[in-house]
């Protein structure tokens, strides 16, 4: 039973196919060259992984290498042989002790996700039934809407979607101290209905983001993501400790093991993991039991194409801080503002979109819900 995910090639630099012989041999693991890949990248922004379960006599693929671009083949993590090819626990956790040292976190979470979305279907259930089943049948999402925009523009962007259902919205900002305290008054007194986030990726130090911070706690921003660079943990909590409003990050953290820092001295209150990024689905329930028993919340970052987009789903509809995921809008005209944007290489996304209520229904189908069209997918591969 094969299970065919689309990934982003920006952070997933893989595509290995497991190749599977009718009498149970395996003929190995082919990579995509790194050449290959950057025309991907430049083609659609988007990757894919195929991987099949078949019940192999011998162990194929080989060994090969890790290589500098980010790369992994399944060979260097095993056949699915003998007791491995159920899918269990056991299989996902050689497959992460067997890529942890090497820094390919992004391939694993593609792997890892494609993984769970096998198993799945093989079992003819969703994703969220083999996670102990659904807390909430759908999930709230609120918009990102377009960056660096003027202020007018960003105003008439939050009222659609505030049209379209919204019940949230986040914009950017890191443009400046006094630039950044004034457009947050401004939208904040304009649209006074509508919850508002920030996000400066990480564009200030201590100072600057307490003083930016002032005016989000003035105003009641919901929550300031990312003041300081995610990789000032001690900046974050000294923020944190000085700020009313929430302050959020971890969207380009890996796996559970990160959370350590952050929770040792409080540096944020909303987590945002990214699913192609932190470990996939394995690592994404861990992260959520942990921020559970700390009382912390897990609000995925979901600027990605679907299946990564698609696992965080899953995992905030099981997860008892889940239930609350970002949803990118690029330029969209505001009677499809709430139009799943990445999904072109899926047979049907509307199952992604967001309804007027302001929620993504967690899809019920197996795997995790939608069949890509595989037509589409090889017409990236075609000569230019």
């Amino acid at each position: 039973i094969p299970s065919m995910l689309l990934i982003t090639l920006y952070t997933v630099h893989v595509y290995s196919t497991w190749h599977t012989k009718p009498n149970g041999g395996c003929k190995g693991v082919t990579p995509m060259t790194a050449h290959k890949i950057s025309r991907w990248v430049m083609a659609s922004m988007l990757g894919f992984v195929s991987v099949g379960l078949a019940a192999c006599a011998s162990s194929g693929g080989g060994g090969g290498g890790s290589g500098g671009n980010g790369s992994i083949t399944l060979g260097e993590m095993g056949p699915l042989t003998g007791p491995r090819a159920d899918l269990g626990a056991a299989m996902v956790e050689g497959l992460w002790r067997s890529v942890r040292h090497h820094g390919l976190h992004p391939a694993m979470s593609a792997v890892d996700t494609a993984l769970w979305d096998l198993k799945a279907r093989a079992m003819g259930q969703p994703v969220w039934q083999l996670l102990g089943g659904l807390l909430r049948d759908r999930v709230e999402a609120y918009a990102t809407i377009p960056w660096n925009r003027p202020v007018e523009e960003q105003l008439d962007l939050i009222d659609a979607a505030r049209d379209w259902g919204f019940r949230g919205v986040k914009f950017a900002i890191g443009h400046g101290v006094e630039t950044d305290k004034a457009r947050i008054t401004r939208l904040r007194s304009e649209r006074p209905d509508m919850p508002l986030a920030v996000d400066s990726n990480g564009a200030y130090d201590v100072a600057d983001a307490v003083a930016v911070g002032a005016a989000c706690d003035a105003t009641g921003v919901r929550w300031f993501e990312e003041p300081c660079p995610y990789t000032h943990v001690e900046a974050l909590a000294a923020v944190s400790a000085r700020l009313a409003t929430p302050i959020s990050g971890f969207q380009s953290d890996t796996t559970v093991y990160a959370l350590r820092r952050h929770l040792s001295v409080d540096s944020l209150a909303i987590f945002q993991p990214s699913f192609d990024k932190c470990g996939g689905i394995s690592q994404g329930i861990k992260i959520a039991n942990v921020l559970d028993a700390w009382g912390k919340r897990l609000v995925p970052h979901s600027a990605a194409p679907p299946l990564s987009f698609l696992a965080a789903v899953h995992v905030g509809a099981t997860a008892a801080t889940g239930g609350l995921t970002e949803f990118m809008v690029p330029e969209r005209e505001p009677e499809s503002f709430g139009r799943y944007p990445f999904g072109p290489h899926l047979r049907d996304s509307s199952l992604l979109d967001v309804d007027h209520d302001g929620f993504i229904t967690v899809p019920a189908g197996p795997g995790l819900g939608v069949d890509i069209d595989m037509d589409r997918v090889r017409e990236l591969d075609r000569p230019d």
